[in-house]
């Protein structure tokens, strides 16, 4: 979902809008984290290991599937000054980090400026149309100052 919200002539003489992007949970993300604990649980009974080992380190695996299931992505704002802001945590003024990487279909922003770094991944399916593209495009725009690296759909 993609917001404009106008800043007012008090806080900013820029006439260009805040941009508010409002994830939705990902129909995929589910499908992809159960499909890669299933390869690991799959791999340690194909490794000849001893059942009682296998059973315990899957057992292991599924727990931790369950126990670190990711969370929901924020809520994001990118100012017309290039800066990034994570209203849900109170965060302001951040910058993309080295770490900002994006395809056509997935983005993880590494945003800095807080007190630690945050990492925000978001896939094509949580952003309408309109909103993913205007993603892109911000992306797109940082990535000619070296803040940002596009990888092409061959190297994912």
């Amino acid at each position: 979902m993609l917001q404009k919200i106008r800043r007012s002539r008090e806080s900013s003489s820029v006439s260009e809008p805040l941009i508010t992007f409002l994830p939705e949970p990902s129909r995929w993300l589910p499908v992809g984290w159960l499909g890669v604990h299933a390869l690991v649980v799959t791999a340690l009974w194909s490794a000849g290991l001893p059942a009682v080992l296998a059973g315990l380190c899957s057992l292991v695996a599924m727990v931790r599937c369950i126990a670190l299931w990711p969370d929901s992505a924020p809520p994001l704002a990118r100012g017309p000054d290039g800066t990034w802001a994570l209203p849900s945590k109170e965060l302001q003024g951040l910058k993309l980090g080295a770490g900002t990487r994006y395809t056509r279909l997935w983005v993880k922003l590494e945003l800095l400026g807080g007190p630690l770094p945050v990492e925000i991944v978001l896939l094509a399916d949580q952003l309408d149309p309109a909103g993913w593209s205007r993603l892109q495009a911000a992306l797109r725009g940082a990535s000619r100052g070296r803040e940002v690296t596009a990888l092409s759909s061959r190297s994912v």
